[in-house]
């Protein structure tokens, strides 16, 4: 059974398990949960049926020890493989940032791992803040310890596992800062591949910002409110301008990756142009046009110095509309 908890509350899930693209999901149990299974069988092929050409990265903590020491069998709980730990997450954690930077963003981070150290989840929940990433917790807490200990025989790995559940049971589940995570799903009992169903929460808008290979694209940042330069640079680029009008082909398109606004005395011919061409560009909104909207009914100081054009969209409805309409296409 999975429950699904949220700033300390569960719910029921029936099963289902959804995540946002580009999302670092970490596992969170004793050894010999089934976590590399579930990972393995119902994560990575999950994610990947929905769309094949999602980027899902599966790391082991395991097997990031076993490649340090050139190994390609091993036995998990063999002393040095706990000895060269330190080493191994230090280049897990190496990895997980370079595949969530630019230009690699990949959508998915799998982390398999006992995640039962509190300064490892801090470091995971640090990497997921600077790269803007969404995190997602597995958790399996299954009732009894006989469940843990299926088919483990020899007594050096039951007294392991055995003392990961005893930390996992009276530390690791208090220590977790559920409302650092997005969601966390916690495993009750060992359930077959075909009992999940796997989803992919925001897929649609992610296809919508995907540029074409077959369009031109120019992209341009900083305007703010340079009219007439910007004008002047799509006339370089061959595309005609009538009565304030764009006259290009639908394979031509305009990226402007913010701050649009602000910092000129040309609001409203700024504005004006983009709303009356808004079919064209493509508009990503930057820190001043976040902060116009939000505090167009502000009086902070602040304000009158680097949030300029909010004084200008005050004072003329039509024009403050027209803002909000390309606000809400960015």
């Amino acid at each position: 059974m999975i429950n699904f908890i949220k700033f300390n509350e569960i719910v029921n899930m029936n099963r289902e398990l959804s995540f946002n693209l580009h999302s670092i999901i970490i596992t969170i149990g004793p050894s010999n949960s089934g976590k590399t299974y579930f990972c393995k069988n119902i994560l990575v092929p999950g994610l990947k049926s929905i769309n094949n050409n999602l980027n899902v990265q599966y790391i082991s903590s395991d097997d990031t020890r076993a490649d340090l020491l050139g190994l390609k069998e091993y036995n998990k709980y063999d002393h040095f493989m706990k000895d060269i730990s330190e080493s191994a997450f230090d280049l897990l954690y190496m990895k997980i940032d370079a595949l969530a930077r630019f230009p690699v963003m990949t959508e998915y981070i799998i982390i398999d791992s006992t995640g039962l150290s509190e300064v490892f989840r801090n470091k995971i929940e640090k990497l997921a803040e600077k790269h803007h990433y969404s995190l997602y917790g597995i958790v399996f807490n299954y009732k009894s310890y006989d469940m843990y200990l299926n088919n483990i025989k020899d007594s050096q790995s039951k007294r392991i596992i055995t003392d990961h559940i005893k930390r996992f049971k009276e530390k690791t589940l208090r220590e977790i800062k559920y409302s650092l995570y997005n969601k966390i799903y916690k495993v009750t009992e060992q359930l077959e591949v075909n009992e999940f169903k796997i989803n992919v929460l925001n897929i649609n808008e992610y296809k919508k910002t995907r540029i074409s290979p077959n369009n031109k694209y120019i992209i341009i940042g900083d305007l703010h409110e340079c009219i007439d330069e910007l004008k002047a640079l799509l006339e370089k680029n061959r595309i005609k301008i009538n009565n304030n009008l764009i006259e290009c082909s639908e394979n031509e398109k305009i990226i402007l990756v913010g701050d649009y606004i602000d910092k000129g005395s040309k609001t409203s011919e700024i504005i004006n142009f983009l709303y009356d061409n808004r079919e064209h560009f493509i508009l990503i909104r930057g820190n001043h046009e976040e902060f116009t909207y939000r505090h167009l009914n502000s009086n902070d100081e602040i304000i009158k110095e680097y949030y300029t054009a909010i004084h200008v969209l005050r004072n003329y409805s039509i024009l403050k509309q027209k803002f909000k309409v390309l606000y809400q296409l960015s």
